[in-house]
């Protein structure tokens, strides 16, 4: 089995016969409420320099403050670039892929850790979408869980649009690698998820 691509995306191990039904992201309304609150941090030091040069304006003359302002501008402006794109990556690196055969994640943890896990569909027992609060329900996004039996770690998806559609489409793709696989999925079933021995 040979790694696929689709556009920018790697999709390790693209069985030959193993189609991508979706690939999915966080939805772009979470990363606007994200990259809103980096527009409020980037006006709260002109909101400080307005106060302070309408309190004290000698603090932005003289030959130590004046520095010291600069400093802890700088300072404070290198924290929020550091917030942002820490923010960005962790939006942008967030993927999920619905394949007919798995759900492979692909999480950003933090700058630099990265977590890669997948679950074979045939394993998966329910589905189930679960939408909360009230910009998610008017934009309809949410989160999808996808629980399989025993141990095996279930698959979330997170605050992806539309997920009752995708939960139902996913719940369809269970039933058919169920019907592909009998013989995976009972012994699946049987051993409450577990890895049968190969």
């Amino acid at each position: 089995m040979m790694g696929g691509r689709l556009a920018h995306i790697y999709i390790p191990d693209l069985g030959e016969h193993e189609e991508v039904i979706f690939v999915l992201r966080r939805h772009s309304v979470v990363a606007l409420v994200n990259f809103l609150a980096y527009a409020v941090l980037l006006a709260v030091p002109l909101v400080v320099r307005w106060f302070l040069l309408r309190e004290f304006p000698l603090l932005f003359v003289g030959p130590i403050s004046q520095p010291l302002l600069y400093l802890l501008a700088s300072v404070y402006y290198f924290y929020v670039w550091i917030y942002f794109f820490a923010i960005f990556i962790d939006y942008w690196l967030d993927i999920w892929i619905v394949t007919t055969e798995r759900i492979v994640s692909l999480e950003q943890k933090g700058m630099f850790s990265r977590v890669f896990s997948e679950q074979q569909l045939y394993r998966i027992q329910d589905v189930t979408s679960r939408v909360s609060g009230f910009f998610a329900t008017i934009l309809r996004y949410g989160d999808i869980v996808a629980q399989a039996a025993g141990t095996v770690q279930n698959a979330q998806l997170k605050q992806v649009g539309h997920p009752d559609l995708i939960a139902r489409k996913i719940m369809q793709l269970v039933e058919d690698a169920k019907r592909r696989h009998p013989a995976m999925a009972a012994i699946a079933e049987q051993d409450g998820g577990g890895r049968p021995e190969e």
